[in-house]
């Protein structure tokens, strides 16, 4: 109940608050949209880049990534609405979360590259990746360009998070992706 009413009254993790959170600013678009990057296909036996804890930055590129979701499966999820009907069919990176029992977090995706979506699916079953076919109870997403941001979390056991990283289209692009957390 908690975890609902702290996202609809849109909690903010904002400087000064008791987090974990590092800098989650982002750099000017010019220093990071063309550099390059790793583009391996995922290097864990599941569908996931990596994992992330609370003050991590990733500055990465959905070329190389998972590839399970498109623009139609999005809506059934509740992830994001995807109003402008985007294909959402290139690759996604994914990135596992682990938080302690009844923590928050907020994953801030820097879309300045390209038009994304940044969702967010709680997922306690290890060793495993939600698809397009899977049902995911629990799911929250934004999508667009600028700083996208979704909190989660809070959960007393079995907290465990999948942030799911795409493109609107199908062409990859860089993005930059901060993880932060309330103590």
């Amino acid at each position: 109940m908690v975890f609902w009413l702290v996202a609809c009254a849109g909690f903010r993790f904002e400087e000064g608050d008791s987090a974990d959170s590092g800098d989650t600013s982002a750099p000017a678009t010019s220093d990071w949209c063309d550099d390059t990057y790793s583009t391996s296909a995922p290097a864990e036996a599941d569908c996931a880049t990596g994992t992330m804890t609370c003050g991590d930055v990733e500055l990465a590129t959905t070329e190389g990534g998972y590839r399970a979701y498109d623009g139609e499966q999005y809506p059934p999820l509740f992830c994001f609405p995807n109003l402008d009907r985007s294909t959402y069919a290139g690759s996604e990176r994914i990135y596992v979360v682990e938080l302690a029992a009844e923590q928050y977090a907020e994953a801030v995706l820097s879309a300045s590259c390209a038009r994304m979506g940044l969702s967010v699916m709680r997922w306690p079953k290890p060793g495993t990746c939600p698809t397009g076919e899977t049902d995911v109870t629990v799911c929250e997403g934004k999508e667009g360009t600028g700083t996208l941001a979704v909190t989660f979390g809070g959960y007393e056991t079995e907290n465990r998070w999948v942030i799911v990283v795409d493109t609107a289209e199908e062409d990859p692009a860089a993005f930059r992706l901060a993880l932060a957390c309330a103590e």
